[in-house]
C-alpha cells in the first residue's frame, strides 16, 4: 500500500516549496518499507522512517503483515501530526 503525504496550508493549498523532514511511525499489522520524496538528487536511505518532502509531497510504502489494523503517524517539527488507520 502506498500513502501520499502532502503539506498543505490553512486554506488547503499544497505548499510546493515545503521541504520539511517527516518522520513516519507504524503500529499494528504492518511495517514501513520506505519513504520517497521523488527528489532525484536525494541520496539518503529511503528505507528508514525519515525523509524530506519534495515539492510538498512524500510517498510512504507500507506492507501489511497481518489482518489487523495498521496505524500510521506522520510528524514534523512546526507541523501538526497526522494520524490515520488502514
Amino acid at each position: 500500500t502506498h500513502v501520499l503525504i502532502e503539506i498543505r496550508d490553512e486554506n488547503d493549498v499544497l505548499v510546493r516549496l515545503a521541504d520539511n523532514e517527516v518522520t513516519c511511525r507504524v503500529v499494528g499489522d504492518g511495517r514501513l518499507l520506505g519513504l520517497e520524496g521523488s527528489n532525484n538528487a536525494d541520496m539518503t536511505d529511503h528505507t528508514d522512517n525519515r525523509e524530506r518532502v519534495y515539492n510538498g509531497r512524500l510517498l510512504a510504502y507500507v506492507k501489511r503483515t497481518g489482518t489487523g489494523t495498521i496505524r500510521l503517524s506522520f510528524s514534523s517539527p512546526l507541523l501538526e501530526t497526522f494520524e490515520m488507520e488502514l
